[in-house]
């Protein structure tokens, strides 16, 4: 039963997504140079995907001791969209940070990693931490806050260039 309720959940997850990148690409008009950063950001998220399985089928009996099969897969997704977003955000090749759609995102991102933060110190202080009991929330936080912090880097960079 919990099975089934992870596929629907799952679906309608990727549904959403569908629909609204759908619908982002009809709203949002990327310049050539920023589709041809993005397309390079999405390179670079799959070698990184690649080069993070190698090494997990590689080093598989030790990180198996920490890890299980389901966070070790979510590792891999995560070094992924981790290396595109921040590849993205860097090189320009996302959503206007002074826009109200930018600024939201990032509202959204420190929700989620304050909510994450909250439980993995919940484990930890109650002594229940483990990979099966907070893992995923660890690998979430560390996700969530990398992709913060390359946003307020480039926002401080922003800044700079637009003072001098």
């Amino acid at each position: 039963m919990i099975i089934l309720i992870k596929f629907v959940l799952f679906a309608a997850v990727i549904a959403v997504l569908a629909v609204g990148y759908k619908h982002s690409k009809k709203m949002q008009e990327y310049d050539e140079r920023q589709e041809l950063l993005q397309n390079r950001a999405y390179r670079y998220a799959a070698h990184g995907m690649i080069f993070t399985s190698a090494a997990a089928v590689i080093w598989s009996e030790e990180l198996m001791k920490v890890l299980n099969g389901e966070l070790l897969a979510l590792l891999v997704m995560l070094v992924g969209t981790v290396i595109y977003v921040s590849y993205a955000v860097l090189h320009d090749a996302y959503f206007p940070m002074n826009k109200n759609s930018g600024m939201a995102s990032v509202g959204l991102f420190s929700v989620i990693a304050i909510i994450e933060l909250i439980v993995v110190v919940k484990n930890m202080l109650s002594h229940t931490f483990s990979a099966e009991n907070g893992g995923l929330h660890l690998l979430l936080l560390v996700a969530f806050v990398i992709i913060l912090g390359v946003i307020f880097y480039k926002r401080h960079l922003d800044k700079e260039e637009a003072d001098s």
